[in-house]
């Protein structure tokens, strides 16, 4: 490809010469000095042309330095090329030369104020600089300049989230939906904001319509499943989880296996939730998260063998875990060994003191051995943390029912 590229330059170069002769043999001086003046200009355009181009695939296939010297030498052929300044700006971008990119971009734009990329590349420069707002100027005067390229209009828009615009992106990307009825980085962008807005529902669906406008982007099944299980869409995540794990690589993804089993559990199927925890908990990045919502399905299905071997390893692997210890609390309770129950309860309400559940746990048990004065004090605890918790009042409202 350098080859036919060089050979152009030298055909464009023989081709200039023999204007040239023909030049030299007008009669009128004045008029062959235009000549070569307009022969000499068509040249240097046509070879910095055909040096960008090579310049370009030279930074594309990142040969930066060789891209970089393709470049200054086009313009010391024609430092007029506005291409060429742009150029330069991106190869000094890509090295992180943020300085002298922004230079480049600037000079782009005033030897064309038409040059939309010029304001583009700035704007990148100043949002990693965090100047947010010129960063937004820059990408308007881009869109403005070139209306029918939805990545400027996405730049403005993710910058206003920065700036807490995010009602007025919103209402700009919105109104664009049909004009770029095929973009689905719009609907992507969309999606984001939305769940920023915690509107998880309409996150989904927005998610949903992008990767339906590009499925091979498996990126964008994973955020529409995330942003169903938040909307608790739990049966429309289930099935786009089964349809997603049948890609390669997927059907081993931690992550999606615990999306799954949130949405099994959060919709009754215990014994499937569980089934997906087990093989959690024998992978290879096992959590300790992932042992006790394992101790938590088996506690729902009765097995209290299960859910105290779970609570055990939660301990085991995160001792400064409260759950852990709620969990084997819960445990001993049911089987009325109360001391041991009791002996947990605390251990959980030490590491989390603003929790009302372990001292009302604590509280049923010492109801339940008769210590009666303890156990109102254990409720009176509960409420000290939360003030607003219904079971703890009526629980010491069944003790002492006139002072409460």
């Amino acid at each position: 490809m350098k080859i036919g590229i060089q050979r152009t330059i030298f055909l464009s170069l023989v081709l200039g010469l023999c204007v040239f002769a023909i030049g030299c043999k007008a009669g009128d001086n004045k008029t062959h000095k235009k000549w070569v003046s307009e022969a000499n200009d068509r040249w240097h355009e046509m070879r910095s042309g055909m040096m960008l181009q090579m310049a370009t695939q030279q930074f594309e296939t990142g040969d930066l330095e060789i891209a970089a010297k393709t470049v200054n030498e086009a313009m010391r052929i024609d430092q007029n090329n506005d291409g060429l300044s742009l150029l330069a700006g991106r190869i000094s971008l890509e090295k992180g030369q943020l300085e002298r990119a922004y230079h480049w971009f600037n000079h782009t734009a005033d030897l064309n104020d038409k040059n939309s990329d010029a304001y583009y590349y700035r704007g990148v420069v100043l949002q990693r600089w965090k100047n947010y707002e010129d960063a937004l100027v820059s990408y308007r005067y881009a869109y403005n300049s070139q209306k029918d390229n939805p990545s400027y209009l996405l730049a403005m828009a993710e910058m206003m989230v920065q700036l807490d615009e995010i009602d007025d992106a919103v209402t700009m990307l919105e109104g664009k939906l049909l004009y770029f009825d095929q973009v689905a980085g719009l609907r992507s962008i969309l999606g984001h904001i939305y769940r920023l807005k915690r509107n998880y529902a309409k996150a989904s669906d927005y998610f949903e319509q992008a990767s339906l406008l590009e499925p091979e982007n498996l990126k964008l099944r994973e955020e529409m499943i995330v942003s169903k299980v938040a909307a608790k869409k739990y049966l429309d995540a289930i099935h786009a989880i089964e349809v997603l794990q049948q890609e390669d690589g997927y059907s081993k993804r931690s992550d999606i296996k615990r999306l799954k089993a949130e949405s099994l559990a959060a919709i009754g199927r215990h014994a499937q939730a569980r089934r997906v925890y087990v093989k959690l908990t024998k992978s290879i990045d096992a959590t300790a998260e992932d042992w006790i919502k394992l101790g938590e399905m088996a506690w729902k299905e009765g097995d209290l063998g299960g859910a105290l071997t779970a609570a055990t390893r939660v301990i085991n692997m995160q001792p400064e875990r409260h759950d852990g210890y709620l969990l084997a609390g819960m445990v001993w309770q049911k089987r009325d060994h109360l001391e041991n129950a009791l002996k947990n309860f605390d251990r959980a309400a030490e590491l989390a003191p603003n929790d009302a559940v372990p001292c009302i746990l604590r509280g049923l048990s010492l109801q339940k051995s008769g210590r009666t004065s303890a156990a109102i004090a254990a409720y009176e605890e509960a409420l000290r943390r939360e003030p607003s918790d219904d079971r703890a009042s009526k629980l010491l409202q069944t003790l002492v029912p006139t002072n409460y």
